[in-house]
């Protein structure tokens, strides 16, 4: 039987339906208690982000880190997966106290996260490297020092991620899970999944927060959608829209 799957990010005002499977990345599980309960929700949460911001709600800026962390707050989901190697004892010690239920945990390794990446869209991190000479010299520099950094690291540890620069983001990255999982011959559909490049907004709690400079993934994310063209892919974001050959996502619960 044909599925919907239903991929939801942090933009704010995602569009939400009727689905047989969702992913929800990080904060966006808010979402997660407004769909029917018939739907298998699979919530990923990028450990390190979220341990982070568990530390500075107690040491720094507690009033924006507890916004961020309202998020998560008698969530209920049916699978959890962990991806970056971070602190899972933290997260879960903190999920647990908030109420947040999960049926199962999964972690995802660096390495297993950039198989998967290669696996659906063949291609294998660091993805955009051929394009930095379009950049300004300072940023070209900057981003070069990233990529040589980590590949020293990688020399003695294989599984180091690659810089968020030429990784996708967990968006993204959920969509190619996804079809991992269930195969190209389902219904896939974006909501508030963004590739645009500035002022990139999210939203944590009640709180729009916006990212001036270029979004760290854009170029990524940009590559492998476009990779993803020949399956049955809509999206409610017109940043999206435009830069794809992907359907106009409709039918709001």
């Amino acid at each position: 039987m044909r599925k919907k799957i239903l991929i939801i990010g942090g933009r704010p005002d995602p569009i939400l339906i009727n689905c047989d499977v969702a992913y929800f990345i990080n904060g966006s599980v808010e979402h997660a208690n407004k769909l029917s309960d018939k739907t298998y929700k699979v919530h990923i949460i990028t450990t390190t982000g979220l341990t982070i911001t568990i530390k500075n709600y107690k040491t720094k800026d507690p009033n924006i880190h507890q916004i961020r962390l309202a998020n998560y707050v008698g969530a209920k989901v049916n699978k959890t997966i962990y991806v970056d190697e971070g602190d899972e004892k933290i997260a879960n010690e903190y999920l647990s106290k908030v109420g947040y239920k999960t049926e199962s945990t999964e972690n995802i390794t660096n390495a297993i996260k950039q198989d998967i990446i290669y696996k659906i869209t063949g291609k294998r991190p660091p993805i955009g490297v051929t394009i930095l000479p379009f950049y300004s010299l300072k940023a070209a520099l900057s981003k070069y020092k990233k990529l040589y950094n980590i590949y020293r690291l990688r020399k003695k540890n294989h599984n180091k991620m690659w810089p968020s620069d030429f990784m996708p983001s967990n968006g993204v990255f959920a969509l190619l899970h996804s079809i991992l999982i269930y195969g190209a011959n389902h219904d896939y559909l974006l909501s508030g999944i963004s590739l645009t490049p500035y002022n990139y907004e999210y939203k944590a709690g009640n709180k729009k927060f916006v990212i001036k400079e270029l979004r760290r993934h854009y170029v990524a994310d940009k590559i492998i959608l476009k990779c993803l063209d020949c399956h049955s892919i809509a999206s409610d974001d017109e940043s999206v829209l435009k830069r794809t050959t992907f359907k106009v996502m409709t039918n709001q619960i």
